[in-house]
């Protein structure tokens, strides 16, 4: 799997026989294929299951599971250093 996107690659290979009076007809086909679907942000790619079962793939992606929210208080603040004449805490800002 490339950033965001399942790639599938597989190999078909056919073969058909007729056999009549006094001759036998067989075709052959075959060739390789690749099929690549974008998948959302929302899945997890370490959780891909792939089964095969009657000539029919089957592709589960799960979801990433849920983050959980954080909840950040904040204190109220301490204005008695006003009240003494003393002034907030003032830092210069750089940009990173």
């Amino acid at each position: 799997m490339a950033h965001g996107a399942l790639t599938i690659k597989g190999e078909r290979k056919t073969e058909s026989q007729d056999c009549r009076d006094s001759f036998l007809r067989i075709e052959r086909a075959c060739g390789a294929f690749h099929r690549s679907f974008s998948l959302p942000a929302s899945a997890d790619p370490h959780r891909i299951t792939v089964t095969a079962h009657e000539g029919i793939l089957y592709i589960i992606v799960h979801k990433r599971p849920k983050q959980s929210v954080r909840d950040i208080r904040i204190a109220k603040s301490d204005v008695s250093h006003l009240a003494r004449g003393i002034p907030p805490f003032n830092a210069q800002w750089r940009p990173a």
